[in-house]
């Protein structure tokens, strides 16, 4: 039965276009959903960098005590949300931990990795065993001087400049639940679903097309099985045919005129052999009639059978 089927036309025509318009679809989803899981993970490290630059920016030192500004403040840094953003900062040399969020001291599976000058993003696994991104950098603390400016002495009010010098080398690390992987999942089903959807469409479009379109080829086969070997002058004519299958149809007219041809032929052979071979019938049943009807002697036998025996030498 398989096979049978696959053997249609239509069902070639269904499977062929629904397996390309699939292929290509899937190849479309495809490339959309790794486009946007690049671009989310690109926004997602460059809100850790623009995070770990604001940080930096509040921390300094002065007397050789590192003060972090958001603790004077009472609060977490900006942006950070409870449970779902961690930091940790801590002297590079001595290792001391400055400062950190709540939880992630215990978390032993922690591993914050090296880095250098520049932020260095990787992939974490956070408390609660759940994924995240990561951005570790080293630097120095800031250390602001203030002094008379030089510049200034004859001004009523003497003004301050701020020099930056380097400080304590510090390792900051932040990271982030990673927020972009349940969207990329609930992305994933849904371009799933869609491509079911779509396909499943396809499908019957196609198949509404081709059983439209194969409509003049059950219209010519109906016309061939409606075919009269006793007729004459009988031609296939299908109304807007496909000019794939017009060649087909003219062949086949052209045929049935030769079969035309060959039929007329044989009858008129028919006939012509009927009529010449009703007289010496005619003569011989004649001749027999007459020699039945009475009794005879051997030798009117004998010259009537040599009659029918001429007649039948002539026919020959």
């Amino acid at each position: 039965i398989y096979s049978d089927d696959m053997n249609s036309l239509k069902c070639r025509l269904l499977f062929g276009i629904v397996a390309g318009v699939a292929a290509a679809l899937a190849i479309g989803i495809v490339v959309v959903f790794f486009t946007m899981q690049s671009r989310l993970y690109s926004e997602l490290d460059k809100n850790l960098i623009h995070r770990t630059e604001s940080m930096i920016a509040m921390i300094e030192e002065e007397a050789g005590v590192i003060e972090l500004d958001w603790i004077e403040y009472g609060s977490l840094p900006p942006g950070f949300q409870s449970g779902i953003d961690y930091y940790r900062v801590e002297n590079n040399q001595t290792k001391e931990i400055l400062d950190q969020s709540f939880g992630l001291g215990d978390w032993e599976m922690l591993e914050i990795p090296d880095a250098g000058r520049e932020p260095e993003l990787n992939e974490v696994i956070l408390p609660g065993y759940r994924e995240g991104r990561s951005a570790t950098i080293v630097f120095n603390a800031r250390i602001d001087l203030d002094g008379d400016d030089s510049s200034s002495e004859n001004n009523s009010n003497s003004d301050h400049v701020s020099e930056t010098l380097e400080g304590t080398e510090l390792r900051l690390f932040i990271a982030s639940v990673d927020t972009v992987e349940p969207i990329l999942s609930a992305m994933q089903n849904f371009f799933v679903g869609l491509w079911i959807v779509c396909i499943l469409l396809t499908a019957l479009a196609v198949w509404l097309v081709v059983q439209r379109n194969l409509q003049p080829l059950h219209a010519l086969r109906t016309q061939i099985e409606q075919l009269d070997e006793k007729v004459t002058g009988q031609r296939i004519a299908v109304s807007k045919l496909p000019l794939e299958l017009e060649p087909v149809t003219q062949e086949l007219n052209l045929l049935l005129a030769r079969v035309e041809k060959t039929l007329i032929r044989e009858r008129t052979l028919t006939s012509n052999v009927a009529h010449e071979l009703r007289t010496p019938i005619a003569g011989i049943l004649s001749i027999l009639e007459v020699t039945l009807s009475r009794l005879r002697s051997p030798e009117e036998y004998r010259e009537s059978t040599q009659e029918c025996f001429e007649i039948a030498k002539r026919m020959h």
